[in-house]
This record gives structure tokens, C-alpha cells and sequence, in this order.
């Protein structure tokens, strides 16, 4: 991995050096924005592959149609803080529920952990979607131990009570 490479993405020698090689720097202009946030609330910019990983994301989002069906999306992995993570890519930021998750819980690479008590309130209202048009992803790196505990799910109590979880077991979180 070159020196460039771990620099911050907005560093002035982030693209490489001339005459030895350059790499390629996020352009998209709402994916610098969102870099911006997330540099704001974690302190310091994210490194060149991060941004870049970002970039693709944001493009590809588009490409296909998909980002603007976007109603509340963080990305809860890359940035350099807990903080970081919660800064939303479209919507308002989800809100930690009683402080739930703590700088402990938040990994670079693998996201957060939880404990099966803490929780991410998305903001999204209860018929904020029409019905069957949701959808929900989760990317588990170890088997939730905690009772009958989630990876991720939502909870409705009007007008009926309705809970949508993907449990550890589930054929969904083993997919």
C-alpha cells in the first residue's frame, strides 16, 4: 500500500505523486458532501480507499436507480468514529436510543455490536412506506448469543402490533 493511500482523501498529495503513480479520488458530488459530514463529526477525513469506496457506492446508487429511493441510509462502516458512522447519506440521522452504543461498540471494519438492549431509531414513521415496499439489510460477523435477540428488525403498534426481525437461525441471516 503506497504513503498515499493512508493519507486523508482530501489531502493535497491524496492522488499520488507526480511521476510515480496516482490513484483515484471520489468526484461525485453528493458523495463529497457526505465525506465532508463525516469528517466534521469524526475529526479528520477518511483515507483514499474509504472515500473511494464511498464514491463507487454513491455512483452506483444512481446508476441503477436506487438512491433516490432512499429514505434514511447511513453507512455504518469505513468512518472513524461512532459519530461518524451515524452521519446519514440521505434522511436524518438515526437516533442512538438512550445512548445505547458507545465508541466501544463501533468498529472501522465490522460496524457495531450490540448488546441486545441498544438500538438505532431510524426516524422512519410507522406508515412512512407503503406497504411491501421496504427493505432491510444486515451483514452479521458473529452469531447473536443474546436470548432471542435481532440483527435487525422494526416494531409497529398501531394499528396493529407488527414486528419485522432478522434473528440469528433465521434462513434470512444466514444468507
Amino acid at each position: 500500500m503506497s504513503l498515499a493511500a493512508k493519507l486523508p482523501y482530501d489531502h493535497a498529495f491524496a492522488g499520488g505523486f507526480s511521476g510515480i503513480g496516482s490513484q483515484p479520488l471520489p468526484a461525485d458530488a453528493d458523495a463529497l458532501d457526505y465525506l465532508s459530514r463525516v469528517k466534521a463529526a469524526d475529526g479528520a477525513g477518511v483515507e483514499v480507499g474509504v472515500a473511494a469506496a464511498v464514491d463507487a457506492f454513491f455512483k452506483d446508487a444512481k446508476e441503477s436507480g436506487v438512491f433516490s429511493a432512499l429514505k434514511a441510509c447511513c453507512i455504518l462502516a469505513g468512518a472513524r468514529t461512532l459519530a461518524g458512522a451515524l452521519v446519514p447519506v440521505v434522511g436524518d440521522a438515526p437516533t442512538n436510543v438512550a445512548d445505547g452504543f458507545v465508541s466501544g461498540d463501533y468498529s472501522r471494519t465490522a460496524g457495531l455490536t450490540g448488546d441486545g438492549t441498544s438500538y438505532l431509531d431510524s426516524g422512519r414513521a410507522n406508515n412512512a412506506d407503503p406497504q411491501n415496499d421496504k427493505h432491510v439489510a444486515v451483514y452479521a460477523t458473529s452469531i447473536c448469543s443474546i436470548g432471542k435477540g435481532g440483527y435487525i428488525g422494526g416494531y409497529v403498534t398501531s394499528p396493529s402490533t407488527t414486528t419485522q426481525v432478522i434473528r440469528a437461525g433465521s434462513a434470512i441471516a444466514q444468507a
